[in-house]
């Protein structure tokens, strides 16, 4: 198997280590990894997210928001606009009913609630932090409310069978 885990030098910069294994052999990458993040701090980030609606609700780290400042950092035009009125918060699988144990996030009402898991110590997902790409994936659950698409998605077929539109089944 593969693995990419996000870590810090003592440097204080982040880096990027993959392993990968094929057989017996076994190869270890270390890449810097530049973060839209980099350098800024809670304020600073909260404020720039601010300007553009996103409201940041109490009780992220430093290294919590950065993960999500990442994700956010990415999102341009009609993405970032459908953002607007959206609030960040923390909480737990258990406010939420019918919440998968496997998820890191959830959305509804206008707000993204963040489980501890989003931000599990260097968990990477392509080349971004866990955190950033669960705010990506919970900002595509908006942006289908903000553009209609989930609410016609929510009237095909097979929809009351909880298939998603990310499932195999879903066409």
């Amino acid at each position: 198997g593969n693995a990419d885990v996000m870590v810090q030098g003592s440097d204080g910069k982040n880096y990027r280590l993959s392993v990968r294994r094929n057989g017996n052999d076994t190869s270890v990458e270390v890449t810097a990894m530049k973060r839209a993040s980099d350098g800024k701090d809670v304020a600073t980030m909260t404020k720039e997210m601010a300007a553009k609606g996103i409201t940041v609700g109490k009780g992220f780290s430093q290294d919590e928001l950065a993960a999500v400042y990442d994700g956010f950092a990415t999102m341009k035009g009609k993405d970032l606009d459908a953002m607007n009125g959206v609030t960040l918060e923390k909480g737990t699988r258990g406010q939420w009913k019918g919440v998968d144990a496997k998820e890191m996030a959830h959305y509804g009402d206008k707000k993204i609630t963040f489980f501890k898991e989003a931000f599990e110590p260097g968990g990477m997902v392509g080349n971004m932090p866990r955190g950033g790409a669960t705010f990506l994936h919970e900002a595509g659950h908006r942006f289908e409310e903000f553009s209609g698409s989930l609410n016609k998605f929510q009237q095909t077929k097979g929809h009351a069978d909880d298939i998603t539109p990310y499932d195999a089944g879903s066409e």
